[in-house]
């Protein structure tokens, strides 16, 4: 599965599991949903591609749009939600 069929799926995965990516973060990156690290900012979690929570990706996703005031097209949440995680 890829980044982008994960986050064009997002709604389906249970909001207690976390997304994890190959990195570099892109639409087409490797990725799945297991669950959450005990520590998100710690080593294991950084080298696994942890990305974000689901939970806290589909609030942030349904913001994104909410703020944009149009539906967000799934290659583009992609790019602005690794942009987010990123600090870009």
């Amino acid at each position: 599965m890829t980044l982008f069929d994960l986050i064009a799926d997002l709604d389906s995965f249970d909001p207690e599991l976390a997304i994890y990516a190959v990195k570099p973060w892109t639409g087409s990156s490797e990725a799945m949903v297991a669950e959450a690290p005990a520590d998100p900012d710690g080593y294991g979690a950084k080298a696994a591609g942890y990305l974000m929570g689901v939970g806290e990706a589909v609030i942030w996703l349904e913001d994104l749009q909410d703020q944009a005031g149009r539906f967000i097209p799934v290659t583009e949440a992609v790019e602005r939600l690794v942009g987010h995680v990123a600090g870009d």
